[in-house]
């Protein structure tokens, strides 16, 4: 009932008081990690839990005997699990790619078609700039 309150308050309050919509916006991301939280399941949320245990000791145990090809199982539950997680935080909405869904944990609000964009720009950078590098004479 208080956030309903609040809620609607925030809705009537005057655009340039800063305060207010600092609180509004405090409130939509409150309410958007609680949605994106109470939408998965125990069973999975538990099975993450232990799935980052163990893939983080087949992780340490691969680099000790350099053999990835080890994790390889379990980096491939741990993307599995990611993206179940990151369909059911999706819901209906399937405008949303699921690395886009995955994404907004890390960068909020920013799509995966400008983290394209982005590392376009440092590829079409760096690849010409290490060609260099290994043209020159330089040791």
């Amino acid at each position: 009932e208080a956030t309903a309150d609040l809620t609607e308050l925030l809705k009537t309050s005057p655009a340039d008081d800063e305060a207010l919509l600092t609180a509004k916006r405090i409130l939509e991301l409150e309410k958007d990690a609680y949605t994106k939280s109470t939408c998965i399941p125990n069973e999975l949320a538990a099975r993450k839990a232990s799935l980052e245990a163990s893939a983080n000791h087949a992780w340490v145990k691969a680099r000790q005997s350099n053999d990835f090809a080890s994790f390889a199982p379990a980096l491939k539950d741990c993307f599995d699990t990611a993206a179940e997680i990151a369909s059911l935080q999706r819901g209906d909405n399937t405008d949303v790619s699921l690395y886009s869904q995955m994404l907004d944990q890390f960068e909020m609000g920013m799509a995966s078609s400008r983290i394209d964009e982005l590392f376009n720009q440092v590829q079409s950078t760096l690849v010409p700039f290490i060609a260099k590098i290994r043209a020159s004479s330089c040791p």
